[in-house]
């Protein structure tokens, strides 16, 4: 049993290990691609997902400002295609987005890697875990802040361009990232609980 544990534990730690190399990989990929984007394309596409009324076939909305240069949108997929005029603006925004989950994300990454490297050295039960799970919690928690922030994002785009009268975004705020951040929240307090047990033991003994 015990070495089915720590056979786990291996696993665990090698799969951390590769989960933030192929993470470093991926963020010089998507910033590389993002900046050749941003020097040899005009345009920024992205997709949206909106509810229109209006339409009950596809069709190409035409410009209202100038700046978004084809609007597609599909009613029954309900999928509005943009083409928006692609400006130092807007690449600051899809870098900021990307970097700020990124940043989460090697947060979780990290904090989970040193957590698993501990077990095989020591008790779980130290402060030094403690602490980790619960920027681990912290993490997962501010991941529902940013999607409402990237929600609002795009409404604000269809509203500038003159889309937001007509379309409704269709979206809606994940909030399994606060279950997930409640649950590693009470391993912490778990974690924090056993490592008083250890230290009374200790003293005892």
């Amino acid at each position: 049993m015990k070495t089915t544990s720590q056979g786990l534990l291996r696993f665990m730690t090698v799969m951390l290990k590769i989960a933030w190399i192929f993470n470093i990989i991926l963020i010089a990929f998507v910033f590389g691609l993002l900046s050749f984007v941003f020097v040899v394309d005009e345009d920024h596409h992205f997709d949206l997902k909106v509810k229109d009324r209006q339409s009950t076939q596809t069709e190409v909305i035409p410009s209202v400002t100038g700046i978004i240069r084809e609007a597609v949108v599909h009613p029954d997929q309900y999928l509005l295609k943009m083409k928006v005029e692609n400006t130092l603006p807007m690449f600051v925004l899809a870098f900021s987005y990307f970097a700020l989950f990124e940043l989460l994300l090697m947060v979780i990454l990290y904090q989970l890697r040193k957590m698993f490297e501990s077990f095989s050295h020591d008790t779980p039960f130290s402060l030094a875990n403690v602490r980790r799970l619960k920027t681990t919690s912290l993490c997962f928690a501010l991941c529902l802040p940013f999607d409402a922030l990237l929600l609002g994002t795009n409404y604000l785009i269809l509203k500038q361009h003159g889309l937001g009268d007509r379309f409704m975004l269709v979206g809606e705020l994940n909030y399994t990232w606060l279950i997930i951040a409640a649950v590693i929240y009470i391993m912490a307090d778990i974690f924090r609980y056993g490592f008083e047990i250890q230290q009374e033991n200790k003293e005892f003994v």
